[in-house]
């Protein structure tokens, strides 16, 4: 397949999105609508989400890791964060957040990550900067919090838009992405704890 080809971010700027501005008073949102990818297994949280955020973002929707992992491939560098459940089937927040950060090599200011658990223990929340979110937010949470977080996580690609660092990144293959198997394997004690604790 040859090496990768890089997708460039074609809205550093907004020009993508310019129809699409929708600002809040209380949000630090940019003028453009930023898009946000929600990575939840339950439908109830999804719409919980949206609620919250859809008014200022344009939200994106996947139900577990796999087709996180798809629309990250098509559109990954038009977004400009990503919510992701630690629980799901399959493939654990954790993981999926660990699969970008290391097998896709996506950086925390290229693709900010909110991990998002019932779980507050400190362990926990270690353990989800340990696999290279952003930030880390236990549920129930309060609507006004997650946008004010969403809006720092946003305000954190936009200014890497804006300064000389790279302005597109890096994805493998589709078979690449696909092939879950070994690095889901690989990293079974991570996803023990992700689901234990």
């Amino acid at each position: 397949q040859g090496d990768p080809k890089p997708l460039e971010h074609e809205d550093c700027e907004g020009d993508a999105h310019q129809n699409h501005t929708a600002k809040s008073e209380e949000d630090p949102t940019p003028q453009s609508k930023a898009i946000i990818l929600s990575v939840d297994d339950d439908v109830v949280s999804q719409h919980v989400v949206q609620g919250a955020l859809s008014d200022a973002y344009e939200v994106i929707t996947a139900m577990d890791g796999q087709e996180a992992l798809d629309i990250l491939q098509g559109r990954g560098p038009q977004l400009d964060a990503v919510l992701i459940d630690v629980m799901m089937p399959e493939m654990s927040g954790l993981e999926v957040c660990e699969f970008i950060r290391k097998k896709l090599d996506i950086s925390a200011v290229n693709l900010p990550i909110l991990l998002l658990s019932a779980s507050a223990h400190h362990d926990s929340v270690l353990v989800g900067f340990d696999a290279g979110c952003n930030d880390y937010m236990s549920k129930p949470f309060d609507k006004r919090v997650l946008r004010a977080r969403v809006g720092s996580l946003v305000k954190i690609k936009r200014q890497a838009c804006k300064q000389d660092l790279p302005r597109s990144f890096q994805t493998p293959p589709q078979q690449d992405v696909r092939d879950l198997g070994n690095f889901s394997a690989a990293n079974e004690g991570l996803r023990r704890r992700a689901l234990h604790e």
